[in-house]
């Protein structure tokens, strides 16, 4: 049973889930790879964690779950069906990315992983962000 879910997600987001769909956060791309990622960066899984480190772990996956799924929205004028999504502005992700960033990071000092990245904007390329983690 996976730690976090979909609603976690899109209530860190102030998001909806019409913005961000079960189907997309459930993809292997987004909560299962934020699971991997912190298997990885802890050496064992999460799911091993109690109370205050499981908690850390908690948001920490979240907000990486959250920060993907913000550089994944759609392009201006995207339609689908009745719906016209109209997707944040860059200056407005810039600000939420650096502090999805900035509580990743506090999360993972309390896990007792050292952090060494600073991303403070989204390059466009997901995978060149997350692998300075």
């Amino acid at each position: 049973m996976p730690l976090i879910n979909c609603d976690d997600v899109r209530y860190r987001l102030g998001a909806n889930a019409i913005d961000f769909p079960d189907a997309m956060l459930n993809s292997i791309a987004f909560i299962p790879d934020a699971e991997a990622w912190l298997t990885v960066k802890l050496g064992y899984s999460p799911d091993t964690l109690t109370g205050t480190a499981l908690t850390a772990a908690r948001v920490a996956m979240i907000c990486y779950v959250a920060k993907k799924a913000l550089t994944s929205a759609p392009a201006p004028g995207v339609e689908g069906g009745p719906v016209s999504l109209t997707p944040a502005g860059q200056a407005d992700k810039d600000r939420v990315i650096k502090a999805l960033d900035k509580e990743i990071a506090e999360k993972l000092r309390v896990l007792g992983i050292k952090v060494s990245f600073a991303s403070a904007v989204d390059t466009g390329n997901y995978n060149e962000v997350s692998s300075a983690w």
